[in-house]
């Protein structure tokens, strides 16, 4: 004998594929501009970084008695950091893992060549102002 026809409450085929379009779309539109915050972020830290060893380097010519134009290595001012700072556990690179170069006496640190050149598209040209 031949059962009676019941419906069932599923999703069809094209509602299904409808959902997964809606969700990729929301996906496609997120995802560049958390990646663009992700870089600012970077941008704003490594900054951050460079003003901690400029500090640094300041406290160091004023404890050693260094003038103006005198170099220093990383080594050198690498006791007037924080020690659990980024800067000391990678021994003097930015967040991109780029050195910092020679230092300088009351002049700013210089940002990595290859940073600025990785973060440019995020922020804008003021931004490095003081360290290029």
């Amino acid at each position: 004998m031949l059962q009676p026809f019941r419906s069932r409450r599923a999703f069809t085929l094209i509602e299904v594929f409808l959902i997964v379009a809606i969700v990729a779309m929301m996906i496609a539109i997120i995802i560049p501009g958390a990646m663009q915050s992700r870089r600012r972020g970077r941008a704003e830290a490594v900054r951050l970084e460079m003003k901690l060893l400029d500090r640094a380097l300041q406290q160091y010519a004023t404890a050693t008695g260094k003038k103006a134009g005198a170099t220093a290595t990383f080594k050198d001012v690498k006791k007037y950091l924080p020690p659990g700072s980024h800067l000391v556990q990678t021994g003097g690179s930015d967040l991109l893992g780029h050195p910092f170069g020679t230092l300088t006496v009351d002049s700013p640190v210089l940002v990595p060549p290859k940073t600025a050149a990785q973060l440019d598209a995020v922020v804008d040209p003021a931004f490095w102002a003081d360290y290029k």
